[in-house]
């Protein structure tokens, strides 16, 4: 899903916004960073959380996006 969405957003800032693919390359870069960065955070964030209350907030976001 990701792999998707940086494909269609190259597409739109190659030919929506008229950039070319080392300027569309370095617009995404900010994108990957924050994720790499986010990640893994996160991952040591969730490590030191119980595993039952990780589970039930998976079922509470699942929920909240079936919902929505």
């Amino acid at each position: 899903m990701l792999a998707g969405f940086l494909v269609y957003l190259v597409q739109y800032l190659q030919n929506v916004q008229g950039l070319d693919a080392l300027r569309s390359g370095l617009a995404i870069l900010s994108f990957g960073v924050a994720l790499l960065l986010t990640t893994q955070g996160l991952t040591r964030f969730l490590s030191t959380v119980d595993l039952r209350i990780r589970a039930m907030g998976g079922l509470v976001v699942v929920r909240a996006g079936v919902a929505g």
